[in-house]
């Protein structure tokens, strides 16, 4: 089964999101019979009051999916973040170990990610390799070391914010729907 594509789900997720929030804040009431023209051919909606709910139906699936999706299933931003934090050293410096210098290119995208500007930081990765002597196999170890700074971690932080956008934006406006179900 093919995972799809995670910025046309947070698309999608947040559009819903929006014209569910845009439908009751705006105390949207469609009259009866809504019509409505596709390739020339006319519609009409006879019973337009359950289209709320479709539009509720919408957004539901749209979080859910980005849930599974985005957050189980795909590594956030800031699951990202947390493991390349995972062995901190000195003054604020982090290291990532790895066994092939192929890594490399990976990791400094990660890191480019999650926090956005680190490579436009003066100093703040530095690359070095070891030999790791074992009496069978010695081999080379690459070590990446990395300091975010203030910037780059608020920028982070902004990433989160828009990166989980489509869970409390609809999360908002499922409250608000059901806010102006139960007070009409």
């Amino acid at each position: 089964m093919n995972q799809p594509d995670i910025e046309k789900l947070r698309r999608f997720s947040l559009a819903s999101g929006l014209v569910l929030i845009t439908y009751f804040a705006a105390i949207v009431e469609p009259s009866s019979p809504v019509i409505f023209s596709v390739l020339g051919t006319q519609f009409r909606i006879l019973n337009p009051k359950y289209i709320p709910i479709g539009i509720i139906l919408a957004s539901v699936y749209g979080m859910v999916r980005f849930i599974l999706y985005g957050v189980f299933i795909e590594r956030s931003p800031s699951k990202i973040r947390r493991q390349l934090r995972s062995k901190p050293i000195a003054k604020g410096y982090y290291e990532i170990v790895m066994r092939s210098k192929d890594e490399i290119g990976k990791v400094l995208k990660q890191l480019a990610y999650v926090y956005p500007t680190i490579n436009k930081d003066n100093n703040n990765i530095k690359i070095s390799s070891t030999f790791e002597n074992q009496i069978s196999n010695p081999s080379e170890l690459w070590s990446i070391f990395y300091k975010p700074t203030k910037k780059a971690i608020i920028l982070g932080r902004f990433h989160d914010i828009d990166y989980f956008a489509p869970i409390w934006l609809n999360s908002a406006a499922l409250i608000l729907a059901c806010y102006r179900f139960y007070a009409s």
